[in-house]
């Protein structure tokens, strides 16, 4: 964040949250005390009216009065963006909590103060469950680097942590797609160690470094016997009953009815192969899985092993 972007993050949040001390900013924003009491400083230089506080309970705020220029949203369209904002929050940006900051106390900025109060209790009361993981941290600078490889068509270079083996590999790989899902940040990318497509879960990435060398895979089909990701058509058989509470699900998006009489038969085209095999594991009476023949093979074998370990 630039120097410029803080400044104003400073002014917002003490508009907004009232007192606040250095330490509490520099965790805000991410910077040092130190780049704090330089940043009041700057402020009370530009005549802007900080106050600052002595003692225990000491800090900093912004006089009352002072009036902070903004875009200009209607109620619905400031808590619209809220929203979307707390959902930013779940899928949690790389490394810009700061910026994710100042833009929500900018858009808190355009209401007036009685429906900032109404509005945060109203928030708390707005939740999205999209996460199945919840990755504890991203290496400093992930997201910069992926951005400018994917732009400019470069290389990266890593070290990836992989916890089935529990060990850590250099890897120099050329990325096709930044992407989330099931709660975590994810690239698919042709890996040159392996000399085929994976994808790397950007929480177990560390020292990664944009490379001078170019992208030649950026467009191409690449195969790949480990993509969990990967796009397949699953072909089943369920009840009209469970059709009906199903198909509004995501994963009946591009999904196609080949024959429709007691039973719905239809092929399912779709990456989420769990989703695919929690509702076979879930309604064992009213879906049947037809198709492709390796996947079949695979639920079959999933279901021998539940088998012998629980049987009684």
């Amino acid at each position: 964040m630039k120097k410029i972007e803080r400044l104003n993050g400073i002014i917002f949040s003490l508009k907004e949250k009232g007192r606040l001390t250095a330490k509490q900013l520099a965790e805000l924003f991410e910077v040092s005390e130190r780049t704090i009491y330089r940043d009041i400083d700057a402020l009370s230089q530009l005549k802007v009216p900080i106050i600052a506080f002595d003692g225990f309970n000491g800090g900093y705020e912004i006089d009352d009065d002072y009036f902070i220029p903004s875009i200009k949203l209607n109620e619905n369209e400031a808590i619209m963006l809220l929203m979307i904002l707390n959902l930013g929050g779940d899928i949690n940006f790389p490394n810009n909590k700061s910026d994710y900051e100042l833009l929500r106390c900018k858009i808190k900025n355009t209401l007036t103060i009685s429906e900032c109060g109404d509005v945060d209790s109203f928030l708390d009361r707005v939740s999205f469950n999209v996460s199945n993981i919840k990755p504890v941290s991203y290496s400093e600078g992930i997201l910069s680097s992926i951005i400018t490889a994917l732009i400019h068509k470069k290389q990266l270079q890593f070290v990836y942590y992989t916890p089935a083996s529990d060990r850590n590999t250099e890897r120099t790989v050329s990325a096709q797609e930044l992407f989330f899902d099931e709660g975590g940040w994810y690239i698919s990318a042709y890996c040159h160690l392996r000399n085929e497509k994976r994808v790397f879960r950007l929480d177990r990435i560390s020292k990664i470094t944009v490379l001078e060398a170019r992208n030649e895979h950026m467009n191409e089909e690449i195969s790949s016997r480990s993509d969990k990701f990967v796009t397949r058509t699953y072909t089943l058989k369920m009840s009209k009953r469970t059709y009906r509470v199903l198909k509004e699900n995501r994963y009946f998006s591009d999904s196609k009815i080949l024959k429709e009489d007691e039973f719905i038969l239809l092929n399912i085209t779709t990456k989420l192969e769990s989703e695919i095999t929690r509702i076979i594991l879930e309604n064992p009476e009213s879906v049947t899985v037809l198709g492709p023949s390796e996947y079949l093979m695979k639920i079959e074998g999933l279901v021998e092993k539940l088998k012998y370990k629980y049987l009684i």
